[in-house]
């Protein structure tokens, strides 16, 4: 099982219960800051990677559908983060979080963006974004690089640039490479790192023995 058929499978549960009991009570909501915010619109962005993901992501989840699945729960800011889309749509994607992000009515105040930390071009694009406010950093998917992917003299430069840029840089690996991970955070000391989805882990690896 992949992250995302473990995501379709018990997101819609967890949304469910957790949704109901917070409505239920509104006298013990508190304010909440969606850090990892997806949408997309397939009318707008290409998505690869939905040829092969469950049919029930295989539709456009606007915005709109965002904030009535959110109706009550005191969503007080929300961080949109990167769904990637194709290398081409990058600048368009991030010109769509900033466009959303300077409107008042909607909770989104910022987002994380894609990018290719491993191309020569890396530094020109990122670059566009320095002085940004809603630019708050760069996420790279790496569960299907080979190992030592992220090791490479000009994705380490790239990552360094970003926090020479004051952006984060968001890791989404495998757990076999978190290694590798590891050797990154250490050759960019001055980078803030996040790990996405817990390293992958794998959901069923410490369920009994059945």
């Amino acid at each position: 099982m992949n992250r995302r058929q473990f995501i379709a499978t018990t997101s819609a549960t967890v949304a469910s219960a957790g949704c109901t009991s917070l409505k239920q009570h509104p006298e013990k909501q508190i304010p909440i800051v969606d850090t990892h915010q997806h949408f997309w619109n397939l009318d707008r962005f290409k998505l690869n990677w939905l040829d092969e993901a469950p049919a029930v992501l295989k539709r456009s989840f606007r915005l709109n559908d965002y904030l009535a699945a959110t109706k009550g729960l005191n969503i007080a800011k929300a961080i949109y983060l990167e769904v990637d889309v194709i290398p081409e749509q990058q600048k368009d994607e991030a010109n769509f979080v900033i466009e959303i992000s300077k409107n008042p009515k909607y909770p989104t105040v910022a987002g994380v963006i894609s990018g290719r930390p491993e191309n020569e071009g890396f530094a020109e694009y990122i670059t566009l974004y320095r002085d940004n406010p809603h630019i708050k950093g760069l996420r790279r998917l790496m569960e299907t690089t080979s190992d030592g992917f992220c090791l490479q003299q000009q994705f380490i430069e790239s990552v360094q640039l970003l926090g020479n840029l004051g952006k984060h840089f968001e890791i989404t690996i495998q757990p076999t490479q978190l290694n590798d991970a590891l050797a990154l955070v250490k050759r960019c000391p001055d980078t803030r790192f996040v790990i996405d989805h817990c390293g992958t882990a794998d959901p069923k690896a410490f369920l009994p023995e059945a």
